[in-house]
């Protein structure tokens, strides 16, 4: 879904010369749809491991050369990146939101030049204590990212259910407004920058996760912005509200046939209507996968 809508900001320029900027984990799944996809060349992934066997394992499962390998905290990282290639930046964290995470966002905001694409990825189940025993999560939440980011109003109610992940966003694009305002007051037509939110998922895999962003657009790139008409995507979201994905429980048969009838007035199998409309509004994006018997 996401590589798909990527495609838009073709009206920056050639998409296939961004730059991508990711965690890529082992299995580096984005960064093989990202470039077989795209077609971008520049690649980097950010690995915070210092164990150099760790890092061994890492470079093992590279699954192209150009992609370039940084060990370090992101923090540390991204500074020492060049900042003068539009990117396509997409900041998959494993856990909640932290104070570390807040660090990255405000130095690419200042920094990224007009077209760049920021992503968060996020773990937005309950906030758990890491501290005193019987800490309530408005306390921990303080903790986690500094207690002058966490919004006035914001009570320990606000923090259950989807409600911390709302909560993670509004602190994000809070971080995100005064480094744009840090950035405007350097002067110069680059530093007059505004953040177009594009995108705000929710989905469960297990846990409760989040993922938002946006694009970086200086003033006289508004109408660029307005040509990579994102809105094209049901799927993107512009605001508060939030896209939620939902995976269909259905076996690869179950698949196939709901694919072959495809344009069929109604789909004939046994399952409940739930699960077959979810995988219609899916099924583009849902993975595939081949069986095989082994004797």
């Amino acid at each position: 879904m996401l590589v798909d809508s990527f495609r838009a900001l073709r009206s920056f320029g050639a998409v296939e010369k961004y730059r991508y900027v990711g965690l890529g984990s082992v299995y580096f799944t984005d960064f093989s749809l990202v470039h077989r996809a795209l077609g971008i060349e520049e690649m980097v992934s950010i690995e915070d491991a210092q164990d150099l066997t760790v890092q061994a394992r890492f470079r093992l499962n590279v699954p192209f050369g150009n992609i370039q390998m940084h060990f370090g905290a992101s923090t540390a990282v991204l500074q020492k990146l060049k900042w003068n290639v539009r990117t396509i930046c997409w900041l998959d964290y494993d856990g909640a939101l932290a104070a570390s995470c807040l660090e990255d966002v405000a130095y690419f905001v200042r920094n990224a030049p007009s077209g760049s694409l920021l992503l968060l990825s996020l773990n937005a189940g309950p906030i758990q204590s890491s501290g005193s025993e019987g800490m309530k999560p408005l306390d921990t939440l303080k903790v986690q990212v500094g207690a002058e980011a966490v919004p006035a109003d914001v009570e320990n109610k606000h923090l259950s259910g989807w409600g911390v992940g709302d909560v993670y966003r509004r602190i994000v694009m809070a971080v995100i407004e005064e480094a744009l305002r840090v950035r405007g007051s350097t002067g110069g037509s680059s530093s007059r920058m505004t953040f177009e939110p594009v995108y705000n998922f929710r989905y469960a895999d297990g846990t409760k996760m989040v993922t938002f962003g946006g694009v970086l657009v200086e003033d006289a790139h508004k109408g660029v912005f307005r040509a990579c008409n994102f809105e094209q995507f049901e799927f993107c979201r512009f605001g508060g509200d939030a896209y939620l994905i939902e995976a269909p429980l259905v076996t690869y048969a179950e698949m196939r046939h709901m694919d072959s009838e495809r344009t069929k007035a109604s789909c004939r199998l046994p399952l409940p209507a739930a699960e077959i409309e979810k995988y219609a509004k899916f099924y583009r994006y849902f993975p595939k996968f081949v069986e095989a018997e082994i004797s």
